[in-house]
């Protein structure tokens, strides 16, 4: 298992480039994927004037994928940008097999 920590920073600038400030912002949700990214599940909801920050802890070995979008005060959501991380399985190797004992 591994604890994956993405950090990242706010935009200043709305899609078409009009500026966008702190205050305009009303939230950023970070989501997670197991599936390849077919289904996400909300990870967390993080205010803009908190740290821009997120560990999804205790993650099982395989990839996992990430999108993050920021809101708006109106509810508007920006482009997702997506990330992926692949968690290796750090497990022990498994015991031997077929063990056979010969007597001569």
């Amino acid at each position: 298992m591994a604890n994956v920590t993405l950090s990242w920073q706010l935009p200043t600038t709305r899609q078409q480039g009009g500026p966008l400030l702190e205050s305009e912002i009303s939230t950023v949700r970070v989501e997670m994927s197991a599936d390849g990214g077919v289904n996400y599940g909300t990870l967390q909801d993080i205010r803009p004037t908190d740290p821009q920050t997120v560990t999804a802890p205790d993650l099982e070995f395989g990839t996992w994928h990430f999108r993050i979008a920021v809101y708006d005060q109106n509810n508007q959501r920006g482009e997702y940008h997506v990330e992926s991380v692949d968690v290796a399985d750090d497990t022990p190797p498994a015991a031997v097999t077929n063990v056979t004992i010969t007597i001569d």
